[in-house]
């Protein structure tokens, strides 16, 4: 008798359980829109976007603290 192994869509380390998100009529139809024309899952295509905005907003934050620091230091005579 084989054993067969457990089949998973997603790739070994992503799976961290479900997240639920809550949009408007409006904005869903812009990810469906956008997901269709990158002939992706709406899914797959809000992950993309989830982690180019993570890199948006880290870097962004970095930039503001560099700025902070800067002002702080450049303050004292």
């Amino acid at each position: 008798m084989k054993i067969q192994q457990k089949l998973s869509r997603s790739p070994k380390g992503i799976l961290g359980g479900p997240l639920y998100l809550r949009l408007r009529t409006e904005e869903m139809a812009r990810v469906e829109q956008h997901a269709a024309a990158d002939n992706r899952s709406r899914a797959n295509f809000l992950r993309i976007v989830t982690l180019l905005g993570l890199d948006a907003y880290e870097k962004e934050t970095a930039r503001l603290s560099d700025l902070s620091t800067q002002l702080a230091s450049s303050s004292h005579p």
